[in-house]
């Protein structure tokens, strides 16, 4: 696709899955993924998404060597520039594209779902290169903003700080203390307001033991457990247990696309 090939960077490439099955068959959620996100029901909107929505799943590849570093996951938005009327999250976005696009609605921005970089491709910077194509990309789409709702890198680690404060804590040069979230600033995005309810999943507690959990012996009140930012709540009657994610909504600017000349010198339309 055009625009896809106009995309990337010196030392990165960014390719189509359908572009590349041997990159694409490489692609696994599974080993870099807490194994209970996989239960969000939007989880299920994936598939409807891709087949309409073709920057779904941006491979990011090594110009020299052509291989896998990892993957940038978009999807369409519709937001009239308003925080106020932001999308609840990451369920809502989800909800929000597939309604969207059966609809034949025309998209004003551009979700920055999710970034998963293999772990040799670590420590590279390549965040920051992810956020830059998201720009560009929502740039030549001609879009007003990248929206991002923000898994902060190292928020699992405190769960039992409210996000809102979580995300208050700066460093002396005063960037956030969370290297993902500061990522995100550096690139010149902005904090637009805390999504509460993101991502919400509720399962039966023999599932949330199977994903790594220690529940209280009483099977009462909340648990902890690796990947989730803050405690799980155990319902009244002891069956199942909710898990309400926060993430943290940045909004970046488009990049600005010079527009491109005829050899005559005319703007090409």
């Amino acid at each position: 696709m055009a625009i896809v090939d106009q995309l990337g960077f010196p030392a990165v490439a960014v390719v189509l899955p359908s572009q590349a099955p041997e990159l694409r068959a490489q692609v696994d959620y599974a080993p870099l993924w807490p194994p209970f996100l996989f239960a969000a029901p939007s989880m299920r909107l994936y598939a409807p998404l891709a087949e309409r929505w073709p920057y779904a799943q941006l491979l990011l590849t090594d110009r020299t060597s052509g291989g896998l570093l990892g993957w940038l996951d978009t999807a369409p938005s519709y937001w009239d520039g308003a925080d106020a009327r932001l999308p609840g999250g990451w369920d809502d976005l989800m909800r929000r594209a597939v309604d969207g696009l059966s609809a034949g609605r025309t998209p004003t921005a551009l979700a920055m779902m999710s970034l998963n970089l293999l772990p040799d491709a670590r420590g590279r910077g390549l965040g920051a290169t992810a956020i830059e194509l998201s720009r560009a990309l929502a740039g030549r789409l001609g879009l007003r903003a990248v929206l991002a709702p923000v898994r902060p890198t190292l928020k699992s680690a405190h769960p039992h700080v409210p996000m809102e404060e979580y995300v208050a804590r700066l460093r002396a040069d005063g960037l956030p203390e969370d290297p993902w979230l500061r990522a995100h600033l550096r690139a010149g995005g902005r904090v637009a307001g805390i999504a509460e309810e993101s991502t919400v999943i509720e399962a039966p507690l023999a599932d949330w033991e199977a994903w790594g959990a220690e529940l209280p012996a009483d099977r009462a009140g909340t648990f902890t457990l690796d990947g989730a930012l803050v405690p799980v709540r155990i319902s009244p009657d002891g069956r199942t247990a909710r898990y309400t994610e926060p993430n943290v909504w940045v909004v970046h600017p488009p990049a600005r696309i010079p527009a491109q000349r005829t050899r005559e010198g005319r703007l090409a339309r």
